[in-house]
């Protein structure tokens, strides 16, 4: 790969990371704030990694290499940052990428709450005109510095690290050397509680308090939808993790998928992709989430809210189409109460009580059907007003109106008492999946 980006990062261990911070927050929740500071790095980056760019991870401490790699798990690689100050550091990580043969390279923290994968990839551009590349923080540090030569290297050296005078030093140090560079757009990183007013609610609040949302996509060839889906999880809504459960599909979905989530092969059936994507899952609350559904604005937030001191543990959200049908406003009217929930309107639920019901059901006809039923027995969920929003596929490929009835018809011979062989062969003969091969459907 002609240019690599290199994520420097530490293992979030209390006491040990964003001292400034800890010193008014505490230990522990300073390591909190930036184990979420990294993951939103990493997920804002995570795009790049592919054909032409190398994302690499440069984690310390070196004894930490294991929990890093779990922790930070994706189309990586993984280096040791090395002893020394940090100017020690970079210079070491710059010089290796380029003597394994790198054309450009960039290097970023991994506190800046605004850096994007745009950002990045303008850094690369400006090196095709510049020597450097510098993204200048709010504090008269850099969150970001690129380079396309190796002799360059000696930028980091003798650098007064974590004072005001670091990019006032660095910029001088390269003007009279003849190094040309490109500044990109100032961003501020966070080191002190003063800087947390940066970071967007949705970055941010309640990523300390407990609740952690690990979002779990089921996918069957779904090459034509997942990345859209994905592009805009990890964009507008940062959960804790994205996990899509792949049912061994035919087509690139876990290739696409391994850019943004973390990506299960199970065995296909949407029951059995969801509880492994829940199984493996980090989160105490699970969001389950269609390959061709959007969340709506501040989802997570709504998520958090509606599950605050645990007075629901459960719930899902109203659902919307992107096409105007009457019949279609007609279903989305219906998605208000609990009689009409399906998988694609955004199941989400407290993992304890997921294991309670003991997950979803592998040997009924509509798992999502039968799940939510047995947690009305339980509780009565939470239904958000604010729609997720859906795409009309099935209706569209299928027809509309007849659409419409099967699932009436479908759903009329799952609460008479059908068998599940009995529905199966319904659905063969009169239900047309839109993914070819496809077998796995719910209502």
């Amino acid at each position: 790969m002609n240019q690599k980006l290199i994520i420097f990062l530490k293992y979030p261990e209390a006491g040990k990371v964003k001292t400034r911070l800890a010193a008014a927050l505490g230990d522990e929740e300073a390591a909190c704030i930036y184990k979420k500071l990294a993951e939103d790095t990493v997920s804002a980056v995570r795009p790049l990694a592919g054909k032409s760019t190398e994302v690499v991870i440069a984690f310390d401490p070196p004894e930490r290499e294991t929990e890093i790699k779990k922790w930070i798990h994706g189309p990586f690689t993984y280096a040791s940052q090395g002893d020394g100050d940090l100017g020690m550091r970079l210079s070491r990580a710059a010089h290796a990428a380029f003597e394994e043969g790198a054309e450009k390279v960039v290097l970023v923290g991994s506190d800046c709450s605004e850096l994007d994968a745009f950002t990045v990839n303008r850094a690369f551009w400006a090196l095709a005109r510049k020597d450097a590349a510098v993204g200048p923080s709010a504090d008269g540090g850099y969150y970001l510095i690129g380079l396309k030569e190796a002799k360059n290297v000696f930028l980091f050296n003798r650098i007064p690290w974590s004072t005001p005078e670091v990019l006032q030093v660095t910029l001088k140090r390269a003007n009279d050397s003849g190094i040309s560079y490109e500044l990109l757009p100032e961003k501020a990183d966070i080191d002190t509680v003063d800087d947390l007013k940066h970071l967007s609610g949705s970055k941010h609040d309640h990523a300390c308090d407990g609740d952690r949302i690990s979002v779990i996509i089921p996918t069957f060839n779904e090459e034509q939808s997942i990345e859209s889906t994905l592009v805009d999880l990890v964009k507008h809504h940062h959960p804790d993790e994205v996990i899509v459960a792949d049912g061994r599909s035919q087509d690139r979905t876990a290739e696409i998928a391994s850019k943004y989530a973390r990506v299960l092969n199970t065995e296909k059936g949407r029951a059995v992709q969801m509880n492994a994507g829940a199984a493996a899952a980090v989160g105490n609350i699970l969001l389950f989430l269609h390959a061709d559904t959007r969340l709506p604005r501040g989802a997570l937030l709504k998520i958090r809210e509606a599950l605050k001191n645990r007075r629901k543990n459960s719930g899902r959200f109203r659902m919307s189409f992107s096409h105007p049908h009457p019949l279609l406003r007609f279903y989305e009217y219906q998605t208000r109460f609990h009689f009409f929930s399906y998988g694609d309107q955004g199941f989400f639920v407290r993992k304890e009580l997921f294991q309670k019901l003991g997950g979803f059901s592998v040997d009924v006809p509509f798992e999502d059907i039968d799940f939510y039923r047995r947690l009305l027995k339980m509780e009565k969920p939470v239904i958000i007003r604010d729609p997720v929003i859906t795409s009309p596929r099935r209706f569209l490929q299928n027809g509309i109106v007849k659409q419409k009835f099967l699932n009436i018809a479908l759903a009329a011979m799952y609460f008479s008492g059908f068998n599940q062989q009995a529905i199966r062969q319904f659905q063969r003969a009169w239900y047309k999946d839109i993914r070819e091969h496809a077998q796995l459907k719910s209502v």
